[in-house]
């Protein structure tokens, strides 16, 4: 999700961004119908929120296949996540998926030719959804370079932290 405000933020005000760093991140849904049914899907993920409850999506959202490569975490750190998640109110999650889901923000597929900051997209070899966004956002960002990362899922910094730090480091010292 922080790539995706990152990347309107960036559409919105060039001048205030030097360059993007972009972790398994997308530009949004392509068409006003996917984006349609997925502001659907986001509220009525976030009325079952309201109604069952952080510790009954967090248990949800903790067993989609997009986070599987999270248990090859020590167990300390995912019980340390896990908490931080539990940490979460049933109005805040169902606000930010309201305010800032896939669906809620608009598209920035077509403006991407024209964000012309260096870009560092960066992407865990073992998610292939983001993998495949990453590439299409490379070939349509002017200054994008895509890094994908052996052994890690959707959140590489958390998966591979030497390796994202590696990576974001030798981008900032590029530029």
């Amino acid at each position: 999700m922080g790539g995706r405000v990152a990347l309107q933020f960036a559409a919105a005000y060039p001048t205030k961004v030097r360059c993007l760093i972009l972790e398994s991140a997308s530009p949004g849904l392509a068409t006003e119908a996917e984006r349609l049914e997925r502001q659907a899907h986001d509220e009525a993920l976030a009325c079952e929120i309201e109604s069952h409850g952080v510790r009954e999506f967090i248990r949800r959202w903790e067993s989609l296949p997009l986070f599987e490569s999270q248990l090859q975490l020590p167990s300390a750190l995912r019980a340390e996540r896990h908490t931080q998640r539990l940490r979460n109110t049933e109005a805040g999650l169902a606000s930010v998926l309201r305010g800032l889901g896939t669906g809620a923000l608009s598209s920035l597929w077509d403006v991407l030719p024209s964000i012309q900051n260096r870009t560092l997209i960066i992407a865990g070899e073992l998610d292939t959804k983001f993998i495949e966004i990453g590439e299409q956002m490379a070939a349509a960002l002017p200054q994008a370079q895509l890094c994908i990362v052996p052994g890690a899922g959707h959140t590489v910094h958390l998966e591979r932290p030497r390796r994202w730090v590696k990576a974001v480091g030798e981008f900032i010292s590029s530029t």
